[in-house]
């Protein structure tokens, strides 16, 4: 099965056209139809894993040919990919990507993903706003039943791509689209100068920044942290006076529970003998960043990042402040850090960026002002501002913390 993994790599990175790219998912699909009936029957078998690992190359695709803003669109819907092997429609869904394909055009069958949950194929000749299919079905029953709401979840995720702004199917807000100009930055070199030197026998302690460590070690979990691991990490400490917290990431999880937020390592800028280290998992990369080190201005000098909100031991959120205003963020930005490798600095750069564009989408209203944006604790206040705003008055802009956001059945915390 190994194997297998190891041709497919070569395979995905000599894809050079929409031809190569059907003849990639032809074979995926053949893989993963052969290794399903084994992996559903026995949990414990190594097709179970082989088969999650399959998938994973098909996200690998879409991180190629999509944009993560689309990626995160087209990801929120639940559940699990569904069986190949016994799934009626397929035939018919392979039969219309190939034809795209043939005429040119990159086409992307969603099931053979976990990132893509809606539509069946994703013609993807514009990243940022791909063309959306459904395949399949009596034309008299597009709008109804279970065609009918993927229908309308297609439609609604096209419109935000398209116009930045739309009501997506089961929300009652409206979603919308802020764009930020920070550039992204990322720590990838230092990941393959971790595995060089681990793969020579040398510690694989790379420090990409005072607060930024990663280590390369054994991926059986045999291996300990080396001596100039903890050395830095003291180090790291000492220059943070105790304000910081360690936060840890281990790219395993990336394979184990795959996540449409964050790229796979299929498509990390790294060698192919480097990759196939870290997908078959004989070498770990430990992330270790002090968190303390995410406070502090943006470069642009629009705003900071002042307090990292946690439940215990958990990350929350961040407060940005922008403009003497309060803006709660998720704790995505953590991740991008942890295990898409993103600099510590330019996530700062991107929540600030989020924040001051967040609150620039209040058109027209001074939110300098005292009382135009307030920030509410518990459900009282919130109450409290529903009957001010019912009688006319009250802030223009409210922020709650991000854990009460998610008992409100609200995205975000604003």
């Amino acid at each position: 099965m190994r194997n297998i993994r190891v041709e497919l790599l070569r395979q995905l990175d000599e894809i050079d056209g929409a031809a190569a790219l059907w003849s990639f998912q032809r074979r995926l699909t053949d893989e993963i139809i052969s290794a399903e009936p084994r992996a559903f029957a026995d949990r414990r078998s190594p097709e179970r894993d082989h088969l999650r690992l399959l998938r994973l190359f098909g996200d690998a695709l879409a991180w190629r040919l999509l944009h993560p803003h689309t990626i995160r669109q087209l990801g929120k819907n639940s559940g699990k990919p569904p069986a190949l092997y016994n799934q009626k429609g397929l035939p018919r869904t392979l039969e219309l990507a190939e034809s795209i394909c043939t005429a040119g055009e990159p086409a992307l069958v969603a099931d053979l993903t976990f990132c893509l949950r809606v539509s069946d194929v994703i013609v993807c000749t514009d990243p940022e706003c791909p063309r959306l299919i459904e395949s399949g079905g009596h034309p008299a029953y597009i709008n109804r039943g279970r065609k009918g709401r993927q229908k309308r979840r297609a439609d609604a995720i096209t419109q935000l791509l398209r116009d930045g702004e739309a009501t997506l199917f089961g929300d009652e807000a409206t979603s919308v689209t802020i764009e930020i100009r920070g550039q992204l930055k990322t720590s990838h070199a230092a990941i393959g100068e971790a595995i060089s030197l681990w793969s020579e026998g040398q510690p694989g302690v790379v420090e990409h920044g005072p607060a930024d460590l990663i280590v390369a070690v054994s991926g059986d979990g045999d291996e300990d942290l080396p001596t100039q691991a903890h050395v830095a990490l003291d180090a790291m400490r000492e220059r943070s006076e105790g304000q910081g917290h360690l936060g840890i990431g281990v790219h395993l999880r990336l394979l184990e529970r795959p996540d449409s937020l964050l790229p796979p390592p299929h498509v990390w800028p790294l060698d192919r003998l480097q990759r196939e280290a870290l997908i078959e998992g004989d070498v770990a990369i430990i992330h270790l960043v002090d968190l303390h080190a995410f406070v502090g201005e943006g470069s642009r000098g629009l705003g900071r990042v002042s307090e990292i909100t946690t439940n215990g031991e958990e990350v929350v959120g961040f407060v940005v402040e922008a403009a003497g205003n309060p803006v709660h963020l998720s704790p995505r930005h953590l991740n991008d850090v942890l295990y898409a490798f993103q600099t510590i600095e330019s996530a700062r750069d991107s929540m600030v960026e989020a924040a001051v564009a967040s609150l620039a989408q209040i058109a027209d209203e001074d939110l300098t002002a005292p009382g135009s944006v307030v920030h509410l604790e518990n459900i009282e206040e919130i109450q409290e501002a529903m009957r001010e705003q019912e009688a006319g008055r009250g802030p223009t802009l409210v922020t709650v913390p991000v854990t009460l956001a998610s008992k409100l059945g609200v995205r975000g915390g604003s």
